[in-house]
């Protein structure tokens, strides 16, 4: 019988099984019918613990150490992954520690749509199709590094895809020996998976070796990989948490370590991580405005799926216009003290453009606009400081937007010396 434990709380399948000799190897990849019943119970754990993470607030650092050869540098990311239900929101922020330069790439799903932000000029990519160069619910996961041998081509990191059925129904068929044994003490199964290849576009497979332990309900606390091309990895769980959740106490990760080996056995990258024990959240209601990426934080938004970019920023006299008029329609509703709420309510492209072309008139034609700073606060209110350059004048100017999206306040400023001021008490400078 294998029983599962997690925290003080045990587990155990109603099935009676013999475990498989130590060393005994299993049939090669067939039906589903033809697993070995070990290898199915052990894989219905897998699928019953990850299954059990309905919710997930997670923080972590981590820091990757290429190898001096590499002349790469080291890099410091801090992360954090939210998912529930099958929605995800995902921000990485990488520090290279020689110039301390900070760089930070958002994802996120809402159930309908998946959203990218990135780039030193933001652009947010949107796409009802997941763009599988993204990780909705990560590449850094503590949960899905974990699990990383169990990744199918296709499927990016998808936690998602690792809670299915489905992706255990598979891992059980590339099943190629199982065998019961005791690790530096520890006990566990050690199971042999060979599997396709998880690098998209290569051909050939890939052999994992994975070692389930026990005491942790026979979760994955060690694996090395020889990856199809001659590669190989590495992973170690070193260090765990019980977390208390509605649904009953959660195994968590707490320390973990990775490394990736060149063809020829040297050493190409080690990575450490440390979760945050006091940020975890488990199977509680998450904010849904987790799962949405304002527009406003970006400088271009692209519909992926239809190809149209709007608000884009750049030399483009149609484009900056564009932004300009967008701006001004929000941020005049704003200044006019004498209008009431219908009249804003009303306001009309045609009012707009007039808008636009009277910035233009008295300031000539917009030659630039570059969105310095953008900030999404704890109460989910966007600020952003842009940098607007016309023929005759040069301004700053600072917005904040509201949960929808909508011009809360406005700021600007003749140069970058000089204070903010309200929009209506603005005197631009002329353009050297």
């Amino acid at each position: 019988m294998i029983a599962r434990r997690q925290g003080e709380r045990y587990y155990t399948f109603a099935i009676v099984i013999v475990l498989v000799v130590a060393g005994t190897a299993l049939a090669s990849r067939g039906h589903a019918a033809d697993v070995d019943p070990v290898v199915k119970t052990l894989m219905r754990y897998q699928h019953v613990y990850l299954k059990g993470l309905q919710s997930l607030d997670v923080q972590a650092q981590f820091v990757l150490t290429p190898a001096s050869a590499t002349n790469r540098p080291t890099l410091k990311q801090a992360v954090r992954v939210v998912t529930d239900h099958g929605k995800s929101y995902c921000r990485f922020t990488y520090t290279d520690m020689d110039t301390q330069e900070p760089s930070s790439v958002t994802s996120a799903c809402d159930g309908e749509h998946y959203q990218r932000l990135a780039g030193e000029t933001p652009l947010l990519s949107v796409s009802q199709k997941p763009l599988l160069t993204i990780s909705y619910g990560g590449a850094l996961h503590p949960i899905t590094l974990m699990y990383r041998f169990a990744i199918t081509p296709g499927q990016g990191t998808s936690l998602t895809y690792l809670q299915s059925r489905e992706a255990w129904d598979r891992m059980a068929e590339h099943v190629e020996a199982c065998e019961e044994l005791a690790v530096e003490g520890r006990e566990g199964m050690k199971v042999k998976f060979r599997v396709p290849s998880m690098c998209a576009g290569c051909e050939g497979e890939d052999v994992f070796e994975v070692f389930f332990a026990s005491d942790l309900g026979y979760l994955p606390v060690h694996w090395t990989g020889d990856i199809s091309g001659g590669a190989k990895c590495e992973y170690n769980l070193l260090q765990t948490t019980a977390v208390e959740s509605p649904t009953g106490p959660m195994v968590l990760p707490l320390k973990l370590e990775a490394a990736d080996y060149l063809p020829n056995g040297e050493l190409l990258q080690r990575m450490a991580g440390q979760v945050d024990r006091e940020s975890l959240r488990v199977n509680a209601r998450m904010d849904e405005r987790l799962f949405r990426i304002p527009k406003s934080l970006a400088a271009i938004y692209l519909d992926t799926d239809s190809g149209s970019a709007t608000n884009p920023v750049g030399r483009s006299t149609q484009f900056t216009r564009e932004l300009l008029q967008a701006l001004y329609a929000e941020s005049m509703t704003r200044v006019q003290d004498h209008l009431t709420q219908e009249m804003r309510e009303r306001w009309t492209d045609e009012v707009t453009s007039r808008v636009s072309d009277a910035v233009e008139g008295a300031y000539g034609p917009v030659e630039g606009v570059k969105l310095e700073a953008n900030e999404q606060t704890e109460d989910f209110r966007v600020e952003t400081t842009w940098l607007v350059i016309a023929r005759n004048a040069k301004f700053g100017l600072k917005l904040a937007f509201d949960e929808e999206d909508r011009v809360s306040d406005l700021w600007l400023r003749a140069s970058d010396e000089a204070a903010w001021s309200p929009g209506h008490e603005w005197q631009p400078d002329a353009k050297e």
